[in-house]
């Protein structure tokens, strides 16, 4: 009689191989969703980029043209004949974030709007801006140069 013996080791092995099997596709599964949500969230990234660089780009062309509207007149020679102090000021202000030549920002309609404010500063007042042509020879810029030329 011959006795029928469980092949344990072969049952075992058989058992392992499958439960291998069913990890190894449960890890491949788990890798393509993990890489698929990571393109996914990478894209999203991107477009968040574009998005906040296009809305940067349009409040600085906002900025800009708000700026503009306020140095413009002062490249007309009527209006800044009739200009006084603070007008005159306040036109020299909003040119000089465009008006250096070597700026990102530069224009060339403020650089111009910033020297017709100057002139006319010269005609209004004379001793402040003789302080401000000495400080801008002695090689500050202009934005400080007009604030220390005030002080004193």
């Amino acid at each position: 009689m011959a006795e029928d013996h469980p092949d344990l080791f072969g049952e075992a092995t058989a058992r392992a191989t499958r439960e291998i099997a069913e990890a190894a596709s449960v890890f491949a599964a788990t890798a393509r969703a993990y890489l698929q949500r990571k393109a996914q969230l990478d894209r999203s990234r991107v477009e968040r980029t574009k998005q906040a660089r296009r809305e940067r780009q349009a409040q600085e062309r906002a900025q800009h043209a708000d700026a503009r509207s306020r140095w413009a007149p002062a490249n007309d020679p009527s209006w800044l004949r009739d200009a006084g102090l603070l007008d005159t000021a306040r036109a020299w202000g909003a040119a000089l974030a465009y008006a250096d030549p070597v700026g990102e920002r530069f224009d060339r309609s403020a650089a111009t709007a910033m020297r017709n404010c100057e002139d006319r500063l010269r005609d209004l007042h004379s001793s402040g801006m003789a302080r401000y042509d000495r400080l801008r020879a002695d090689g500050l810029g202009p934005a400080e140069a007009m604030r220390f030329s005030q002080q004193g």
